[in-house]
């Protein structure tokens, strides 16, 4: 986690609170005053929350990674206990913070609000107010505090977590949620057939690693049984391979799957045909077809059913007891169950909407939807039966104004309560604005701004021409001139603040020289050998940022005569043509889902998660893969940090990406809003359930 304080370990304690004031010079304090003392869960949520709800919106600065080992250490066999903030505890004692409706702009309408299906920043700064999951991050330091769980206890060995849910949570229908809920809803995310982005999440949930190879297995010999040889991916088959050695009885008997010796053997005569197809192809592909699969090995590999793989990893002992077991420790899980794929949703309201679930969305948080009219508002409203009490405000509504310069204005005549961009040809001007209606601030995020090579693409599969892009761009000139010096040069993957981020680490600079001498090296000392080049970036209006990056990135090329044609799209497309890895140069940004190196680099690296998963590079480096396996089964953060720092030179080496800066972020604000905090994780990810409009100060135009 991110703490510029220490940690305290909570072994088996019920109920513990963790007090904190901030009232006059106690807010000094550390905030180690973590202890075993039982306390009434509402009275601690009360004064915390009385004292939160009492200052104005801040951002929640960066803190640095603490030096200290321990208070990196993932910490097994222990409970953190702890009450969720509470929104509107308080609520008899401030009455005047009820009502009015908080309306903000977004860029583009949300591809989904479905919490299987978001991975997108706008998606999710809607559906944090909608969904709620396990556990959440604390605003202050990013550390993992209870939410829907009432506590939890990891096994000595990291692998198996029992969460005890708590009672009285209501779903927006007025169900009450049940360790089932849970069950439901992380087995739906990891079913193939709901087809998650994010079924990442629970990868390493036991029983689940032998679903994932029998169906890898599966999908590349199903193409060869079709006749379907164009398909047949090399790549594919040594992935199938490793995934399916993998396996062993052991786990196959502790996930309880049904007869595992025929699943043994069924792996094995699935890895023979593999391995038979890998050679053949490595001779060519006519060899390759030559390569017979019979119908009675796909009819085994089709037999066993999804649950019954996962049904020991994902599992309800008791009405309120989750218990999830992993096939081997997986450092950065509960950190996981903090993002939004993870909120809980009732299989009732699944069923009734199937694939339309996303345009009538339930979950159990502060705000239940509304209405949607697409392309042009969201609509949330307050959910009076929450948990923690009713929200201040009534009403949500997240506008759809592509053009940022509009949501600027709209913001400024008083129609906006907050806008999360500020144009950059605009922040000097309201910096230097003592008058301007709303107020600036600013916040280091957690995120890295690239432009991407798809590597298995020309010219890009070759790693000079990769090079020669990157040493061709002027990335000070784009932080300081195009985004007014708000960031910070980017010469990795992981942003400051980040653990394991290497302020040693040095990427490509600017070398139009060597940028050119490097092509001549590739063979493209004729530059139209480099053929038709398109440069695709996402844009609501020719002002928008990406917009005015790419016109440098095309003018950066041109000065070493690389032509490239400049293609835009709106969000939603842009993002289904990378996830098909259709683009061979992109630009593209990750902003931290959480905050753990294993968040940038597993996801984006892995040769796994090639694709829609995340792996937008194509890039597919056995070593690093090795590592990143070791790098999530390890406990300890210090040991962790060695091995990421290790892979991420071999990424920075390989270069699939080039790296541009990492973003602080500004944001404004209306003098009157209260009560919302933001964070490292973006602007995109503000939790509005303690915030209010202080009506006193409310006038027309402010």
């Amino acid at each position: 986690m991110l703490s510029g304080t220490g940690c305290v370990r909570v072994s088996k304690v019920s109920d513990v609170e963790e007090l904190k004031t901030r009232v006059g010079k106690l807010e000094q304090r550390a905030e180690a005053i973590e202890s075993s003392i039982k306390v009434n869960e509402r009275m601690a949520a009360l004064e915390a929350r009385l004292a939160e709800l009492s200052r104005p919106a801040v951002a929640a600065p960066v803190a640095p990674l603490s030096s200290d080992p321990a208070a990196q250490t993932a910490a097994p066999a222990t409970v953190p206990v702890a009450a969720p903030v509470a929104a509107v505890s308080a609520a008899a004692a401030h009455p005047e913070r009820f009502g009015g409706e908080y309306r903000q702009g977004i860029g583009t309408d949300p591809p989904s609000l479905d919490p299987a299906q978001i991975s997108d920043t706008t998606s999710h700064r809607v559906g944090l107010n909608i969904f709620e999951g396990l556990v959440e991050f604390k605003d202050e330091d990013l550390s993992v505090v209870p939410l829907l769980a009432r506590s939890w206890e990891v096994s000595p060995d990291g692998r198996v977590y029992t969460f005890e849910i708590r009672p009285g949570v209501k779903f927006h229908t007025g169900r009450e949620v049940t360790a089932e809920d849970f069950v439901y809803s992380f087995r739906r995310l990891l079913d193939p057939k709901t087809a998650s982005v994010r079924a990442w999440l629970f990868d390493e949930v036991l029983g689940y690693p032998v679903f994932k190879a029998i169906q890898s297995a599966r999908g590349q010999l199903k193409y060869q049984a079709d006749g379907q040889y164009e398909k047949v991916e090399a790549t594919r088959i040594e992935e199938a391979i490793r995934f399916l050695d993998a396996v062993d009885k052991e786990h196959l008997t502790r996930a309880e799957i049904p007869e595992p010796d025929k699943v043994l053997a069924t792996i094995a005569k699935a890895r023979g045909v593999l391995k038979q197809l890998a050679d053949a192809l490595a001779q060519g592909r006519e060899a390759a077809k030559a390569v017979a699969v019979d119908a009675a090995l796909m009819q085994e590999l089709e037999a066993p059913k999804f649950e019954d793989y996962v049904k020991k990893g994902i599992a309800a002992p008791a009405p309120m007891t989750l218990r999830i077991e992993l096939a081997k420790p997986f450092a950065p899980f509960l950190t996981v169950l903090a993002m939004p794929n993870a909120g809980v949703v009732p299989r009732e309201e699944i069923e009734k909407w199937g694939d339309r679930f996303s345009e009538h969305p339930v979950g159990t948080g502060p705000f239940k939807f509304a209405s949607w009219q697409h392309n042009v508002v969201v609509e949330l409203e307050a959910f009076k039966d929450y948990f923690l009490g009713r929200p201040y405000l009534d009403k949500m509504r997240f506008r759809v104004i592509p053009d940022e310069s509009v949501r600027l204005n709209e913001f400024e005549i008083g129609n906006l309560e907050h806008v999360n961009e500020v144009p950059d040809e605009k922040y000097e001007t309201i910096k230097a604005t003592k008058d301007y209606p709303g107020v600036l601030e600013e916040c280091e995020t957690l995120s890295t701004f690239y432009m991407g090579f798809n590597m298995t693409k020309k010219p890009f599969d070759d790693l000079r021409v990769r090079q020669a892009f990157s040493h061709a761009i002027d990335k000070h000139t784009i932080l300081n001139v195009i985004r007014r010096g708000r960031g910070k040069v980017a010469n990795g993957v992981l942003p400051p603040g980040m653990p394991a981020y290497n302020p040693e680490l040095k990427a490509s600079d600017y070398d139009k020289e060597k940028a050119i001498a490097l092509l001549k090296e590739a063979g493209y000392e004729d530059r139209t050998k480099l053929g038709e080049l398109e440069y695709w970036y996402n844009a609501t209006s020719s002002n928008d940022p990406n917009a005015r990056l790419a016109e440098v990135i095309q003018q950066n090329l041109l000065q070493i005569g690389v032509k490239v044609k400049l293609q835009t799209t709106d969000w939603s497309t842009y993002l289904k043509k990378v996830d098909r890895g259709e683009l061979a140069l992109f630009r593209m940004a990750w902003v931290a889902d959480y905050p753990d190196p294993d968040n940038f680099l597993y996801i984006l690296f892995h040769s796994k998660n090639r694709g829609e998963a995340g792996n937008y590079s194509m890039y597919n480096n056995p070593k690093v893969d090795e590592l990143l396996e070791r790098g999530r089964t390890t406990l300890g953060m210090a040991d962790r940090v060695k091995i990421y720092q290790e892979l991420e030179k071999q990424i920075v080496a390989d270069s699939p990406w080039t790296f541009l800066y990492h973003s602080r972020q500004p944001f404004l604000r209306k003098p009157y809003v209260k009560g919302v905090v933001f964070t490292p994780l973006g602007n995109d990810a503000i939790r509005m359930r303690g915030a209010w409009l202080d009506q006193s100060q409310m006038k027309p135009g402010n």
